[in-house]
């Protein structure tokens, strides 16, 4: 089970974002978009260009992402990310 954070990601665009725990390499980050949900793994180094986001609690923020990913479709990744995540 991993820790999840809501941050703000910027990728040709401001996203709200599900953010994992990083690894060695890279940190998980789970975008919402008109395609659906998809996870995208971002440089450790870019990770000091995340902002956090106030006021939001991440168990919310993980079932409106579960909400999204029914309805929208995401990717298996992203589901993956989303069972297996723990606000």
């Amino acid at each position: 089970m991993s820790q999840v954070s809501v941050q703000r990601v910027y990728d040709d665009g401001w996203y709200v974002a599900l953010v994992g725990e990083s690894g060695r390499k890279y940190t998980p980050v789970v975008v919402m978009d008109s395609g659906g949900l998809k996870v995208k793994k971002i440089p450790n180094r870019e990770t000091r260009e995340l902002r956090p986001v106030e006021g939001c609690r991440p168990a919310k923020a993980v079932k409106q992402f579960r909400q999204a990913a029914r309805t929208f479709g995401c990717t298996e990744g992203a589901a993956k990310f989303l069972k297996e995540a723990v606000a």
